[in-house]
This record gives C-alpha cells, structure tokens and sequence, in this order.
C-alpha cells in the first residue's frame, strides 16, 4: 500500500473517531465550567441568565468598556464568559494535576486582539499569500496560449478563496465561517483532484474536460447543499474530504510515474515530494496536543508546514506548463 495512502487511511479513523467530540468536550461539560457561566450570565448577561424575566435586572458595563477589535470580531457577552471560564477552568484542572481540557472541541487558546486561533488564522494568511505571490510566477513565466494556464490560474484563486476563509474562521468561530472553511478546503482538494484527471487524459477535446468537471461540480454542490440545507454531519464532511484527498494524492504519484515524457526523475521531483511532504504534515493531526503558549498547536504547524510546499508545488506546475509548450526551464517568454 503506498505510503500516502496509508496515512491518509489513518487519519481519516482517527478524525472520525473524533467528531463526537465536537459538541462537547470535557472542559465544557464539567460543573466547574457551568457553574462559572451561571455566575457570569447572571452577573454580565442579564437576558442570558433570566431571558423571560420582568426584574430590571443591574447593567453591567462590559460592553462600554470592552475595545473596539473585540466589537469588530463580534464578541458578544455569552462568548466573553466562555472565555474567562474557560481559563479559571484550564487553572482548576492544572492545579489538581489533570490534563488539560478541550472547550466545545477545541484547545483553549490565548486569544490576540479577538483572533481565536491567532497561530492558525496567521499562517492561513501566509498559505493565501504564498498562492498569490506564485500566481504572479505563472502569469509571468507561462504562455497565454498554454493548455494548462488557465487550469492553474484558476487553481490559484480558488486555493487563495480556500485560505482566506480558513483565516477567517480561525479568526472567528461561527457556524457560517465554519461552513465556508469546509466548502472552501474541499473546493481547494477537488479542483486539484480535477487537474490531475486533465494532466492524465488531457484537454485537446471537449468531452475531456466537460465531464470531469460536471462530475466534480455534482458532487460539490451535493456536498453543500446537504450540509448547508440538510444535515451539517462532521463525520461525513470528514470522509468526503479525506476520500478526495486520498484520491487526489495518489492519482499525482502516479503522474509522476507514467507522464514523465522524456523528463528525468528530478523534474518530477517537486511533484512528488510535494504531495509525499503533505501526507506526512497530515499525521499531526494525530499527534495532536494541547497549544504551547497557548498558540500554536498541531493544527498551526500543519498550516504553517504547507506554506513552504506551495512554493515547492508551483515550481513544478510551472516548469510543467512550459514543457507542454516545449520551451526550456531557463528560455523566457514573449
């Protein structure tokens, strides 16, 4: 079994294994956590606490002196106490020797001018950034008249429509930003997925590319509206995604074996070790553990191994680009 597949394999039992967990954990479901959120509803939200109360129940000032990023990201009085909670909680649990807890699925995490997961939302920046800067390669070192320059043109937008909102949501946690995030990464392995089909078959005629796409454009709106309209399964949204990617990854190995054309080994390099590197980044989601300095956890350092592999990943589509136009790595274009 290759490699990649394996641990691809892997992961996807361990993520699924894992969505139970994502309406509670055990941070939120202790008495120490509810406790803290009564005392603090009751204290600052007074329509949390007691919604269909008459009393006039005291004005807390938080919102008055809360700053402006806080308001900007939308942090309401209900999402204030979960946060302070969550930290007299993660120090209740230090001080009697326990690990420390997951809140609602996630790691506690220090939160920076608003950003919950300043680690993750920062390099999902730099991911987006990477694919603009390379897009600005292709544009300059591709023809016009390239089979293959429009395939990755719009591969670059839409993998940049994929780390934007994977930012955001790391940004802010809602259940639309969540939503976007999914879509977006699925959106980003499919339409990779696509350009491989394209690079195996070709595009020289019509029904080449046309079906594929109706294919994959299916099985994307599907997978939306069933989420967005149906039934917003973690469990589902999970394999749909690790099938693609399990796909997706093998399908460019074995590009590398039987499409090199007259090309070395080491012109197919970049292909191969960027989708290998890739695979192994994927087992921190195994090794997942609580955030040192409450920043950066597994999840971010999976983010941020993928920036230097984007690089890595457009030097060959690039070179592959130009070989379909018989031009040599160092000929410029017109």
């Amino acid at each position: 079994m290759d490699s990649s597949v394996f641990f691809l394999l892997i992961l996807s039992f361990f993520c699924l294994t894992l969505t139970s967990c994502v309406y509670g954990s055990v941070g939120d479901r202790s008495e120490a956590f509810r406790n803290c959120l009564s005392e603090c509803f009751w204290r600052k939200c007074p329509a949390k606490a007691a919604p269909q109360s008459t009393i006039d129940l005291p004005d807390d000032d938080w919102s008055r002196n809360q700053p402006w990023y806080l308001k900007l990201l939308v942090w309401e009085c209900e999402d204030e106490c979960k946060y302070s909670c969550m930290w007299e909680v993660v120090e209740i649990f230090q001080k009697n020797d326990r690990a420390v807890p997951q809140f609602y699925g996630k790691w506690p995490f220090v939160r920076l001018f608003g950003i919950q997961e300043p680690a993750s939302a920062l390099f999902s920046v730099f991911n987006g950034l990477a694919h603009f800067f390379m897009l600005q390669k292709i544009v300059q070192r591709v023809p016009r008249d390239a089979p293959t320059y429009r395939l990755w043109y719009s591969y670059a937008l839409i993998s940049m429509n994929a780390w934007f909102w994977s930012a955001v949501f790391h940004t802010r946690d809602f259940p639309f930003t969540e939503k976007m995030d999914y879509f977006g990464a699925l959106a980003g392995v499919l339409f990779s997925f696509y350009t491989f089909i394209l690079r195996m078959i070709g595009s020289d005629q019509a029904w080449k590319w046309l079906v594929p796409g109706a294919a994959c454009l299916t099985f994307f709106v599907y997978h939306v509206h069933y989420l967005a309209f149906v039934h917003f399964d973690y469990g589902y949204n999970m394999l749909a995604n690790v099938t693609v990617g399990i796909l997706n990854s093998v399908g460019w190995l074995v590009f590398c074996a039987v499409k090199r054309n007259g090309r070395s080994w080491r012109d197919m390099a970049p292909c191969a070790l960027s989708v290998l590197f890739v695979d192994c980044l994927m087992l921190l989601e195994l090794l997942d553990f609580p955030p040192f300095l409450w920043t950066f956890d597994a999840h971010s350092l999976w983010h941020f191994g993928t920036i230097p592999v984007t690089f890595v990943w457009y030097k060959f589509l690039i070179d592959d680009a130009r070989h379909l136009c018989g031009i040599k790595k160092t000929d410029k274009i017109a």
